[in-house]
């Protein structure tokens, strides 16, 4: 795909858009003001991978990518609840659909995930940058969820303490696994679990539930780490 530096700007620019529209609405607009902290760490992860996009951080492609997927996911989840596509849904699902086409490619990849630098710091094959960046970009994907599930109003004390402990631990896991800590796998399957759990409390905050929805994102990011764990632990 061609026009690097061009679509490199557009995925920028979205998360841009979004950090802001988030970060605003959760501020400023009294009418959302239950869901404000879901609108402010909305617009803080989006404006995570708007520096990181920008700065050329080796994990922002495959993190700015899994926001993408997860837009693109809401937008027709929403759809499918409202019985059609209104402008709000089309802007939402459009501008991801801009951002996933904006960072696809290997030409993309160059710029981040690609470059030898990192690669070389941490000794990556090609088999284990694969691996990271299915985690990281499945765990950005859960990221959307995880917030609605961890910081919209809940049913009960407990299952509002369980679900922002598994949002909490779930951001620690992601910042764990680009830093490539081993803990890191841990902490999205303790999220996940956390999540998992509080679904019954969580109420119809999605549809798809988000907690079940972030728990399966969650989960699929330690996945590809599977084999190769159990190998090193079987191996004579």
């Amino acid at each position: 795909m061609r026009l690097v530096g061009e679509r490199r700007a557009v995925a920028a620019l979205v998360l841009a858009f979004f950090t802001l529209q988030y970060l605003l609405a959760g501020l400023f607009d009294d009418r959302l003001h239950e869901l404000r902290y879901v609108l402010i760490a909305l617009g803080a992860a989006y404006g995570t991978g708007f520096v990181g996009v920008v700065s050329g951080w080796f994990w922002a492609r495959w993190y700015s990518l899994g926001l993408a997927f997860s837009g693109m996911a809401m937008a027709c989840i929403a759809a499918w609840q409202a019985g059609g596509f209104f402008l709000e849904l089309y802007i939402l699902g459009g501008s991801h659909l801009a951002l996933g086409i904006g960072l696809m490619g290997t030409e993309s990849a160059a710029f981040y995930d690609g470059r030898r630098d990192w690669r070389e710091r941490w000794k990556m094959d090609e088999n284990a940058v694969n691996r990271l960046g299915k985690a990281i970009m499945r765990a950005g994907a859960s990221l959307p969820y995880l917030i609605v599930a961890g910081l919209a109003p809940r049913q009960s004390l407990g299952g509002e303490l369980v679900s922002v402990l598994a949002l909490a631990v779930g951001i620690a896991g992601l910042a764990g696994i680009v830093r490539l800590r081993t803990w890191g796998l841990f902490a999205f399957g303790f999220s996940a679990l956390a999540s998992a759990a509080t679904f019954s409390d969580a109420g119809l905050l999605w549809m798809p539930p988000a907690p079940l929805v972030a728990a399966a994102l969650l989960a699929s990011a330690v996945v590809p780490f599977a084999r190769p764990a159990w190998q090193h632990l079987t191996r004579d």
